[in-house]
């Protein structure tokens, strides 16, 4: 499920904030990932890839409550951890084919 992406108007421009859209994906990739084990990060991790999304601020000038924010940071961490899972799965493709 998608939803649209709020557009601020700052008089004389339009721009739109960090794309919302793209929350809904890392959580709807990880969720099954996760319960098949394919997807195994340990708990240090997690806490590892918290701490590095823990200062996001929406960009501009969107105004979110607390709540709000701490989802969001949630889901960078979910994306950082995604990221990582991909990045390891390249590389070993990689491997493999020079073994090859």
């Amino acid at each position: 499920m998608s939803y649209p992406v709020p557009v601020l108007d700052t008089g004389s421009q339009r721009h739109r904030p960090y794309p919302i859209i793209s929350f809904d994906t890392a959580s709807s990739l990880a969720a099954p990932c996760q319960a098949r084990g394919i997807i195994r990060d340990s708990p240090e991790a997690k806490r590892t890839a918290m701490r590095q999304a823990a200062g996001y601020r929406p960009a501009g000038n969107m105004v979110i409550d607390e709540e709000m924010r701490l989802a969001m940071v949630k889901q960078q961490a979910m994306g950082i951890l995604l990221k990582r899972f991909f990045d390891k799965a390249i590389e070993a493709g990689r491997e493999v084919l020079k073994a090859g």
